[in-house]
């Protein structure tokens, strides 16, 4: 029988085989989410749906590609995602996809301080 900690309820192991890596490189990867990510400040909350807002403006794609494995979803629509389809996508256009979305947020969301403008 295993036990439950602390910890075990308060983080998870994110493995992920197409990650966005420091200066705009694409391979897998692995982080850990931990209970201290969730963001309960009110002002924080209202930018992150301001920069969600720019992003979505600027930024949108109109399909999405569909994963490694599930060529039956190509056609279909991504749920939660109105008018937005699943497309057949290569391992390349995906990581190019990652990419350019990196270099639109350079540019729509950039601040006086530039830290989004840095690699």
């Amino acid at each position: 029988m295993a036990y439950l900690t602390l910890q075990s309820l308060g983080r998870r192991e994110v493995t992920s085989s197409r990650m966005l890596k420091p200066g705009g490189t694409v391979g897998s990867g692995q982080y850990t989410r931990r209970i201290k990510n969730i963001i309960t400040s009110p002002g924080l909350l209202r930018r992150m749906d301001f920069t969600a807002g720019v992003m979505v403006a600027n930024c949108r794609l109109t399909d999405a590609c569909a994963p490694e494995g599930k060529e039956m979803l190509v056609g279909k629509p991504v749920s939660g995602k109105p008018g937005k389809m699943y497309t057949r996508c290569t391992v390349e256009e995906a990581s190019g996809r990652l990419r350019n979305a990196r270099e639109c947020a350079k540019r729509n969301l950039a601040t006086k301080g530039g830290i989004y403008g840095a690699s």
